[in-house]
């Protein structure tokens, strides 16, 4: 008798764990690329607006340690590393390294876009710092000069976010599997 109740209830609980694992799988895979799309998107936004006031705010005769010092004082504030690339792609100013030791910058996809379209964005693994950014890149004008003023923020924000809504389906698969 005890064998026919274990059979009965396994033959009733397999199709429901079954598709409470498949939808809880869909929903996992689901949100978690709405919640990395819509937080990039804000993101973007919101540093290309902070890459425009900190371009206003940098000065066009400064190259080298001075612009340097200049980018450092800014990115304290905005919460951000900023980068100043000429258009040939030499960076001129940068608020984490001496400016002057930084490779050309002209072929990163960010700055590539940002010369050709007027900004551009890209998300990746830092070489200098080893970590995940954003990089939002905005090609600024005054008269025949040009030049690139680059945002770079850490993803922490995003990859937070992502964590929490996994830990929600994951404790909601738990309480409905108990349920």
């Amino acid at each position: 008798m005890r064998g026919l109740k274990s059979s009965l209830l396994v033959k009733l609980l397999a199709p429901y764990l079954i598709a409470l694992v498949a939808v809880a799988g869909s929903l996992y895979a689901y949100s978690d690329a709405v919640v990395e799309r819509f937080h990039l998107a804000t993101l973007a936004e919101g540093v290309l607006r902070e890459a425009h006031l900190v371009g206003a705010l940098l000065p066009w005769d400064e190259r080298g340690p001075a612009l340097d010092r200049r980018c450092a004082a800014l990115a304290a504030d905005v919460g951000a590393r900023i980068t100043v690339i000429a258009a040939d792609g030499t960076v001129i100013g940068d608020s984490d390294a001496p400016s002057a030791t930084l490779e050309n910058h002209r072929e990163r996809s960010e700055v590539r876009a940002a010369l050709s379209d007027g900004d551009g964005q890209a998300v990746r693994v830092s070489a200098s710092v080893h970590r995940g950014l954003f990089y939002s890149a905005w090609r600024q004008s005054r008269g025949d000069e040009q030049r690139i003023v680059r945002l770079a923020v850490a993803m922490t924000t995003i990859q937070d976010a992502r964590h929490r809504i996994r830990m929600a389906i994951w404790i909601g698969i738990v309480v409905a599997a108990l349920a």
